[in-house]
């Protein structure tokens, strides 16, 4: 059995995004088995002919109370959220290095030296920053720290002691709390990484710049093409995240301020161009819209974020023993949800 797997996770809507990952890691390292968790349920949808297996939810049975795990995260927490559970189920099926990559990347070298890393180190990790921002631009360094050290986008991890520790650990802080919620410190999987490095053995940061190129790390990364590959500053462009990308907008990506395509440089603007492209290949028009299995009541109603805000910090559903996915459950959580609220003194609904 191949003892190395490479994994993300999406949702049904992102199937192209995971298809380009997955072409790239072929490309690039195709000894490895590579899986996508599918944060969804198939609806017929056909993944046959995808160079990749599909990892399907009902196989996470290491969840507690999985019906009203789904119910309380909104789509992008959940795809968060199951992280840690789908890296147990890998261990467990017998994988000796497990890599988790964001559907939203894409591999432009080699990951031999990457796997190899996990020969002598447990845990790999890829810091935001590995210079300083020194303009008004967003994201800020105080961005950057209040939503972690560490960009979660990637973890390498080789089977151990210390990594079924951390994965045990991490499973806990995320059954409740990978939600976003900056007042609290909190933002998603990827807060409760800062603390890995002084808890767990064998963690190793990698500084080397063509690892996680990203707009946050653009500011102190020059990218050129070199022939048929892209340097960043010394280093052999490993792989390139494009978070936040819309392939018909000139920004290059929604989350920041500091860089348009054509600002960023020749050469990332060729990158963009590119992965731009190699959505449309895998089906962008054709998964985009596909609906997530989670996001309605049993009558066809949309489930709106704010319904899942309450369900999780303000109804007890601990204790809670109905079914929410159920007619009948969904439409006691609907009424619940309609109720009057009381302020000074006055009844309010809506």
């Amino acid at each position: 059995m191949n003892k190395v797997c490479i994994f993300t996770v999406v949702s049904k809507n992102y199937t192209h995004v995971a298809r380009t990952l997955m072409h790239s890691v072929e490309q690039h390292y195709p000894e490895a088995s590579r899986v996508v968790a599918l944060c969804d349920r198939p609806d017929g949808f056909d993944y046959s002919r995808d160079n990749f297996e599909i990892f399907n939810l009902d196989l996470l049975d290491n969840i507690p109370s999985f019906e009203k795990f789904i119910f309380r995260y909104t789509i992008l927490e959940l795809n968060t959220a199951i992280k840690p559970y789908v890296i147990e189920k890998l261990f467990e099926h017998g994988y000796e290095k497990v890599i988790y990559i964001d559907p939203d990347i894409k591999v432009y070298s080699s990951l031999v030296p990457m796997v190899n890393l996990l020969d002598s180190h447990e845990i790999l990790l890829t810091p935001h920053l590995t210079g300083t921002l020194e303009d008004d631009a967003r994201p800020s360094e105080l961005d950057i720290l209040r939503s972690g050290t560490y960009n979660l986008g990637y973890i390498g991890l080789r089977d151990s002691q210390s990594t079924r520790a951390l994965t045990k650990w991490w499973q806990g802080k995320l059954y409740k709390d990978c939600v976003v919620d900056l007042e609290r410190g909190l933002f998603v999987d990827q807060k409760w990484m800062d603390m890995v490095p002084g808890i767990f053995d064998g963690v190793y940061v990698e500084r080397n710049e063509g690892w996680n190129l990203a707009y946050w790390n653009l500011a102190h990364r020059k990218v050129i093409r070199s022939e048929n590959s892209f340097k960043v500053n010394n280093d052999q462009l490993v792989f390139f995240h494009f978070s936040g990308f819309n392939p018909s907008a000139k920004t290059l990506s929604k989350h920041q301020n500091r860089f348009t395509r054509t600002s960023a440089g020749t050469a990332v603007e060729a990158l963009c161009d590119d992965y731009a492209a190699d959505l449309i290949k895998f089906g962008q028009d054709e998964c985009r819209e596909l609906p997530f299995a989670f996001g309605y009541f049993s009558d066809g109603t949309a489930i709106p974020d704010q319904a899942r805000y309450i369900y999780r910090d303000e109804f007890d559903w601990e204790s809670d023993s109905s079914d929410l996915w159920s007619t009948e459950g969904s439409k006691d959580f609907m009424g619940y949800l309609n109720q009057p609220i009381e302020h000074d003194g006055e009844s309010f609904s809506y």
